[in-house]
Parts: C-alpha cells; sequence; structure tokens
C-alpha cells in the first residue's frame, strides 16, 4: 500500500513507443489518519501525475447508498482527468481492513459511463490470485504470474497482456486512461494484499 509519506512508492511507465516513456507518481495527498477515516464530505485526496498531466481521486459520501450503504459507510471515489470523470466507485469504504473486506464482497463502479463490478481473491496458488474489473463484455484483470504482477485485458477477441508490475513499476506498451485509472485504484486501495501468499501472513504471525 502507498503512504502520504512515500511520495515516490509507485510508479507506472507507459510507453506510448519504445523511445518514450511517461512515468506515473501516485500519491496520498492527505494525512494518514484522514486516509484511513470515513470520506464525511467530497475532498480530493490523492493523485496520479504524468508527464501528460494529472488525474485526480476524489472520496465522499456514496449517492444515494441505501439504508445499507449508510450503515456500512459507503463512499464514491472518483478519478477524474481534466475535469473529465473518467472511473467512479459507487460503493466503496475508507481504505485499510474495512475496504479489503469490501472488495471481497464486490464494489460496483463505471469507467467512462460502463459499469463494472471490482472483486478480489486470495488464494494459496499464485495462479488463482486476482483483482478484477469485471466489465458486461470485458475484463481488466491484475495477477501474480512468476513472481511478478500482471495486468490482463480480455474482450470477446481473446486475452492481451498490457502491463507488468516488478521491483515497484508497471510497465507497458499501451494503456486506456480507464486503466490507468484502475492500476491507480489497485495501488491506492492496496489490492496486491490478495496477490501476495497467505502463508507468508500466517507465519509472520507465528510468536
Amino acid at each position: 500500500m502507498i503512504g502520504n509519506d512515500q511520495p515516490l512508492a509507485a510508479y507506472l511507465l507507459l510507453c506510448v513507443e519504445p523511445s518514450m516513456r511517461m512515468p506515473l507518481n501516485v500519491h496520498i495527498d492527505v494525512p494518514k489518519r484522514t486516509w484511513h477515516a470515513p470520506a464525511k464530505q467530497l475532498g480530493l485526496h490523492a493523485t496520479a501525475v504524468t508527464d501528460l498531466g494529472k488525474m485526480t481521486l476524489s472520496r465522499g459520501l456514496a449517492v444515494d447508498p441505501g439504508i445499507q450503504g449508510v450503515a456500512n459507510g459507503w463512499e464514491q471515489w472518483t478519478f477524474a482527468s481534466s475535469g473529465k470523470v473518467v472511473l467512479v466507485l459507487d460503493d466503496a469504504v475508507m481504505p485499510g481492513a474495512p475496504l479489503l473486506k469490501r472488495v471481497k464482497q464486490g464494489i460496483h463502479g463505471s469507467a467512462d459511463g460502463a459499469p463494472f463490478t471490482l472483486t478480489a481473491k486470495g488464494a494459496i496458488r499464485s495462479s488463482q490470485r486476482s483483482v478484477e474489473f469485471r466489465f458486461a463484455a470485458a475484463a481488466f484483470r491484475i495477477g501474480s504470474e512468476g513472481g511478478r504482477l500482471t495486468a490482463t485485458r480480455s474482450t470477446s477477441s481473446g486475452q492481451l497482456h498490457v502491463a507488468t508490475r516488478a521491483r515497484g513499476l508497471w510497465v507497458t506498451d499501451s494503456l486506456a486512461e480507464t486503466e490507468v485509472a484502475m492500476l491507480a485504484t489497485f495501488e491506492l486501495a492496496g489490492l496486491d494484499h490478495f496477490l501476495g501468499s497467505p502463508l507468508v501472513e500466517l507465519l509472520n504471525l507465528r510468536p
């Protein structure tokens, strides 16, 4: 997970062409206590900056959450670039353990207006661990492969490997703006939690 005291903790390298790379720095812009607290009002919480501009993350109360949403502190997370809304999470919650639990249940949202469900699952076998943005006829999946994290775009035409993260760096040949927001969501929400071995966590808990 990225902390507000780690401004250079995560980068996304977009390779528009072999000689061009646009580093993306994802940074939490509020104090740690604010980031890990419920968002009581709409406000800017994080930024993702590239050479081409800045993408912002605003957190606020969920729109029309209903009784269940109010009781569970649902929030709306909005990623925007140059005033344009790129991606929205409609029923997220505050970061940390509550958000990790919520992702396992499924978080609903939209990317450029197309609805999706964000889910994640851990497993003993690395091939069964995943974080997925599932659309009606497509998916953007982040998983573990050979000790590295990989991102795959799946459509009716097939699957395409689009990005790899090694040593904290994402490297890719091409990504849509919405997919940049998905990787920013992955980093800011600490969803790599689901892609590590649960055995390591159990060993760390031993006295």
